[in-house]
This record gives structure tokens, C-alpha cells and sequence, in this order.
């Protein structure tokens, strides 16, 4: 992420390149025109879109896709299309797959 400052001792203005950061994390920052350091708090954007419905997450069904990428041998591994959650298919109670509805029972 790029931000651009200004120096607040020669006001010098400059992009600086910020590495992953905390929210309100204080960065040290130098300044290559005057060799000075001075300091600034990160803040980030939050927003969230997409906003759906995810009836798996409250007690309804998994809608499960197979998971791209899984080496030969391994135990197969499903992603839900609502909620985006993965693993084995035995980590989902409910869940529909092929158009099939199938409940986990436990032994």
C-alpha cells in the first residue's frame, strides 16, 4: 500500500511504501531528503460488501463444491458455496452435494 506524505521538518513530499501494518500502528518513517525520522499511525479502510445470506450458519445446509487442487490420494476436500467455509465432508453436520440433502448422524 502506497500513501503520500509530507515531511513535517523540510516538507518534503514523497509515496511511502508501507508494509503490512497494524490498525493505528505507529510507523517510523525517514524522510530521504532530510534524513530525519519522524512518525505516523496507520489506518486502514474497512468495508465490507457482498453482503448475503448464509443459511449454513444458522442450522441449515452446506452447499458443497469440490475443492480444486487436491493431490492424488489425498482425502477429497469441499468448500461451501455460501459461507466459504472447507474441509473433509465429515466436518459438515448438513450439507448438500449433487443436489442431495445428507445429515451427519453420530455413531
Amino acid at each position: 500500500m502506497s500513501e503520500k506524505i509530507q515531511c513535517p521538518y523540510c516538507n518534503h513530499q514523497f509515496e511511502y511504501e508501507a508494509e503490512a501494518a497494524d490498525q493505528d500502528e505507529t510507523l517510523h518513517i525517514e524522510c530521504h531528503q532530510c534524513d530525519k525520522e519522524f512518525v505516523g499511525t496507520a489506518h486502514y479502510e474497512f468495508y465490507i460488501d457482498n453482503i448475503e445470506k448464509a443459511d449454513c450458519l444458522n442450522n441449515g445446509e452446506h452447499i458443497l463444491r469440490e475443492s480444486i487442487g487436491i493431490p492424488k490420494g489425498f482425502p477429497m476436500q469441499y468448500r461451501c458455496q455460501l459461507c466459504d467455509d472447507h474441509g473433509r465432508i465429515e466436518k459438515f453436520k448438513r450439507y448438500r452435494l449433487n443436489s442431495l440433502i445428507a445429515v451427519k448422524i453420530p455413531f
